[in-house]
């Protein structure tokens, strides 16, 4: 499944996810107006995913997000780590000219136990 959302009238950016059996990769800008209605679906799908198969990778790959996404992050790591005794991982791509994505990876890596992975691209 592939879900892309974008108001470029607004000029509002969704992020778009992409559901693959036990792989979610979410891609693109992310600076929604209602953090909850973009981000609450993925946190279903999440326990969803993770009952069905015991495992579960999610693919980071944004170019940008604002602080009411980042926020959303803390809660579907938090989230990730109720289930750590099942096969997850967390990928976080980074491109390696962009400081600030490179620094919210390592953020993200250090205060959650999960096996989280830095990948420049």
């Amino acid at each position: 499944m592939f879900i892309k959302r974008e108001d470029k009238k607004r000029n509002v950016f969704l992020p778009v996810f992409d559901y693959l059996d036990n792989i979610i990769t979410i891609t693109g800008r992310s600076n929604p107006e209602d953090a909850i209605e973009t981000w609450i679906p993925l946190l279903n799908e999440i326990k969803i995913r993770i009952e069905k198969y015991n495992k579960l990778t999610i693919n980071f790959k944004l170019e940008a997000f604002n602080t009411a996404s980042s926020m959303y992050f803390n809660n579907i790591f938090s989230e990730l780590e109720k289930y750590n005794n099942n096969e997850i991982i967390v990928n976080w791509y980074y491109d390696p000219y962009d400081e600030d994505m490179e620094y919210f990876g390592e953020i993200y890596q250090e205060r959650f136990k999960l096996n989280f992975n830095l990948i420049k691209i």
